[in-house]
């Protein structure tokens, strides 16, 4: 691929989150799209209210 320039890990990744499609059969943006979903993770509603109530305050 010419415009890619990342590592081994991102390729696999990139290629197994596009299955069954083959990377030249998506455009750019949509491998953009795919790529923000994966990492640009919701974060868990249990977690953050865990950390907001064991906050302490100083004073």
């Amino acid at each position: 691929m010419d415009w890619y320039h990342g590592n081994n890990e991102t390729y696999g990744l990139l290629k197994a989150l596009i299955s069954p499609k083959k990377i030249t059969e998506v455009s750019f943006e949509e491998i953009l799209l795919f790529l923000d979903s994966h990492f640009n993770l919701k974060p868990n509603v249990i977690v953050e209210r865990f950390h907001f109530y064991r906050r302490n305050q100083k004073g």
